[in-house]
């Protein structure tokens, strides 16, 4: 059994978890390496009674995201230094944008993910099918993804050896970040004789404003958010 240790700054040494603990739990519930379960499936059946399945909205919405970033990733890197800058026509079939001059310079074949250029438009996941039919196609997008981060390791490091005679530029995701204050949302119990009261969260979402009353401690904490936030709409399969 593992002792709890008070930590003091005068023994700063911590007897942490090792770091493949870490890893195994990212390993676990990244898309691209998650193995789906009973859970993550909804079934339904038609009128003869055959069963039918779909993804949990949650689960699909996911994988589909990892995958448009991987695309938009290479897209802006591709596409950075030419005439169309930052607004990209993402919905498009990329080879069709990226000149083939670019892979050559890296010596490198246009990945999987770009033939994919319906993926910043339609989840291909939400679909009404046997519980194999999804498993198969899940299984695909993630050997698509996996393959993606691998291509995008090896062009950035070749990019990189070329340097400023690259012409791809792989800094253009991080510059296009944005950039949003950090606050606290809730707040501990303010000391007595304190005159603020009230923790605002001033610059969240326009959509979205909660606030949390400080308090002595035992009593209940209230808050209060905006009705738009009480039913999400929910994606329907097609």
């Amino acid at each position: 059994m593992t002792a709890v240790i008070s930590y003091s700054s005068n023994v700063p040494i911590l007897d942490l978890s090792p770091l493949t603990t870490f890893s195994d739990v990212t390993y676990n519930v990244s898309p691209l390496f998650y193995q789906l379960q009973h859970e993550d499936f909804h079934a339904f059946a038609n009128n003869n009674r055959e069963a039918y399945y779909c993804l949990d909205q949650g689960t699909g919405i996911a994988l589909w995201w990892t995958l448009k970033r991987l695309y938009r990733e290479i897209m802006r890197a591709a596409m950075a230094q030419l005439p169309q800058g930052e607004d990209l026509p993402l919905t498009l079939s990329a080879p069709y944008q990226i000149p083939d001059y670019l892979f050559r310079e890296i010596d490198l074949a246009p990945p999987a993910i770009l033939d994919m250029g319906y993926v910043d438009s339609i989840n291909a996941l939400y679909m009404y099918a046997p519980k194999e039919t999804i498993q198969a196609f899940w299984s695909d997008f993630q050997d698509v993804g996996r393959q993606a981060v691998q291509w995008i390791e090896i062009a950035q490091f070749r990019s990189n050896f070329l340097g400023q005679d690259s012409r791809w530029d792989w800094d253009t995701t991080s510059q296009a970040q944005l950039d949003f204050p950090r606050r606290r949302m809730i707040t501990y119990p303010a000391e007595r004789g304190q005159n603020d009261n009230i923790s605002l969260i001033t610059q969240a979402h326009s959509s979205l404003l909660a606030t949390y009353p400080r308090r002595p401690p035992k009593q209940r904490t209230t808050g209060t958010v905006n009705s738009t936030w009480t039913h999400l709409p929910t994606t329907v399969p097609t």
